[in-house]
């Protein structure tokens, strides 16, 4: 049995973790952020002792890029996150029935990530050339396989995630919305997004999504976190199943992603960059 958690890190507010119990049921832990290291370094230190195989997926840059072009070398960006910008822009064009709407999925640059001082501290990463507390990072195209202890520790970002379910329905009735707080989406905006997007994941995976425990913390307004730390549970689980795999350029920044149209569009577009004086256009990535 592989045991699977997602963590959603927040360096001034809980971290929020999210594990499916035997029962089918989920639990919801909630860190403080100077507690988040000492947590992890007990939940690998106990994966260990009992040699159960453990996949952490965590929602906040993992590695740097080391760019495989001249001139593309920096510690600003990374190809995957540029990746997944260019192909939201293409997404938005006016010219285009939108399957996501504008804001709906906000990808920043890794250097300017709030995350990456926590992170730091718990993984000894985004700089550094393997994470701490003997944990091993999932590498792009990486099949399924039985973990050795202590752990597998990939890269997630939910709403990307989102955005490649979201794309593979029959019918796109209206764009994925913008869930999360913050920028110029305004709070009650932010809610009805995570209500729509709570009640698209309900429906596509039923009783494995635990809508009521979404939807009912942060009293009646919902939790974009737990939100978050469950979607980085259901890629370690689909991972484990063969139904996810991690798509980013070799040794760089990396995104675990389901098996979908999206992630196949962006391995064809990073290995066109890979090989290119130009970035590739989105409209010739199929």
């Amino acid at each position: 049995m592989i045991r699977c958690i997602g963590i959603d890190p927040a360096p001034s507010k809980d971290t929020v973790v999210c594990e499916a119990l035997e029962s089918g049921d989920f639990v919801f832990t909630a860190w403080k952020p100077y507690e988040v290291r000492s947590r992890v370094q007990t939940l690998l230190g106990e994966a260990a002792g009992k040699g159960v195989p453990l996949v952490v997926t965590w929602d906040a840059p993992l590695g740097l890029d080391p760019g495989a072009l001249p001139g593309t070398r920096n510690y600003a960006s990374r190809r995957i996150d540029s990746a997944v910008t260019g192909w939201v822009k293409h997404l938005v064009k006016p010219s285009l029935t939108q399957p996501v709407a504008a804001g709906a999925v906000g990808v920043a640059n890794a250097s300017s990530c709030p995350h990456n001082l926590l992170t730091q501290h718990v993984w000894g990463l985004p700089v550094g050339e393997v994470p701490a507390h003997g944990a091993r990072l999932l590498q792009p195209g990486e099949a399924a396989s039985q973990p050795s202890p202590p752990c597998v520790l990939a890269e997630v970002h939910p709403a990307v995630a989102v955005a490649a379910w979201w794309l593979e329905q029959a019918t796109i009735e209206r764009p994925m919305p913008r869930y999360k707080p913050g920028g110029t989406a305004n709070v009650e905006a932010a809610r009805e997004g995570l209500v729509h997007v709570a009640k698209f994941l309900q429906t596509r995976f039923g009783d494995a999504f635990p809508f009521d425990a979404i939807l009912s913390s942060k009293g009646a307004g919902g939790s974009d976190d737990r939100l978050d730390a469950w979607i980085a549970w259901r890629l370690a689980f689909d991972w484990t199943r063969g139904d996810a795999r991690a798509v980013g350029p070799a040794h760089g920044g990396s995104y675990l992603l389901p098996n979908s149209v999206l992630r196949e569009r962006l391995s064809t577009y990073l290995s066109k960059r890979k090989n290119a004086a130009h970035e590739p256009e989105w409209g010739d990535e199929s």
